[in-house]
């Protein structure tokens, strides 16, 4: 129960920081981690803690996303990028930061899958098999708040959990001085 509300709270901590502090905790997480992948790669229990961290974090969003929610009314919009609308619109102020927080939320996965996989794997592969995990898990998450009816699925959502993985991936190889190929 304690570990449960620490990752709600860090995620609700994550979701109320004012949006342009995002890049500069964005940047200074790629450059820690990097920092920490230089010196500890080649070690034993590296990959697999880094394996243990995704799987907590990916948990936490489960946790935040899918178990931490009654059932009851829920909304669906499959129609992709519907959010950008209603905030253009006036509709919906909030979904922008909505949108950013979807971003933000899968930025650590994508991260820490850069640095899971074996460094012989190029550029693009990395990238490639970074946008079909996560949009397949996102999707999956969205689905199951359909199904279940745990509140509004969205395909954007899964656009931008996509997003925030891509841009972690990213991240990391620019943090490591390797420009993406």
């Amino acid at each position: 129960m304690l570990i449960e509300t620490c990752l709600q709270e860090f995620l609700l901590l994550i979701y109320r920081l004012p949006m342009q502090m995002l890049p500069v905790f964005a940047i200074l997480a790629a450059l820690f981690f990097c920092a920490l992948y230089r010196k500890y790669a080649g070690k034993r229990w590296f990959r697999p803690g880094i394996g243990g961290l995704l799987a907590v974090w990916l948990a936490a969003v489960l946790w935040s996303t899918i178990f931490s929610r009654e059932p009851g009314t829920y909304e669906s919009c499959w129609i992709p990028l519907h959010a950008y609308w209603l905030v253009l619109s006036g509709a919906c102020t909030e979904m922008y930061r909505s949108c950013l927080m979807n971003v933000a939320l899968f930025y650590p996965a994508g991260l820490l899958l850069a640095g899971l996989l074996p460094q012989r794997i190029r550029y693009r592969h990395r990238m490639l098999c970074t946008v079909i995990c996560f949009a397949l898990f996102s999707l999956s998450i969205e689905l199951s708040q359909h199904f279940l009816q745990l509140g509004t699925s969205e395909i954007d959502d899964v656009l931008h959990n996509t997003l925030g993985a891509v841009t972690g991936v990213t991240a990391f190889h620019l943090a490591l001085g390797e420009p993406p190929q």
